[in-house]
């Protein structure tokens, strides 16, 4: 019996699945968003550098932004959550 033909993006979603790549592809994509989520004046002075243990690790420049960041944690996650459609961040560390 013939198989039918399946589109390369089944497949591919297919084998990411298998090797536990999806997972991690999410969280590339919390790294990608975040200058879009931040916002133009928190993104020219931060960079989301990767993502650990559910945590994305933020660069910030100063520990005045730092400070200032911490308060927005709980809302800058529930937007990144948001954006890539899967609970993938539970933290931001500030580094």
């Amino acid at each position: 019996m013939l198989k039918r033909p399946r589109s390369v993006g089944d497949v591919l979603g297919e084998l990411l699945q298998q090797y536990g790549l999806a997972e991690r592809l999410r969280e590339f994509d919390a790294v990608n968003c975040w200058a879009e989520i931040a916002g133009e004046q928190i993104a020219s002075h931060t960079k989301a550098r990767d993502v650990r243990d559910g945590a994305l690790v933020v660069e910030v420049t100063s520990s005045a932004w730092r400070n200032q960041l911490f308060y927005l944690k709980a809302e800058l996650i529930e937007q990144i959550n948001k954006k890539i459609g899967k609970k993938v961040i539970h933290d931001i560390m500030l580094i």
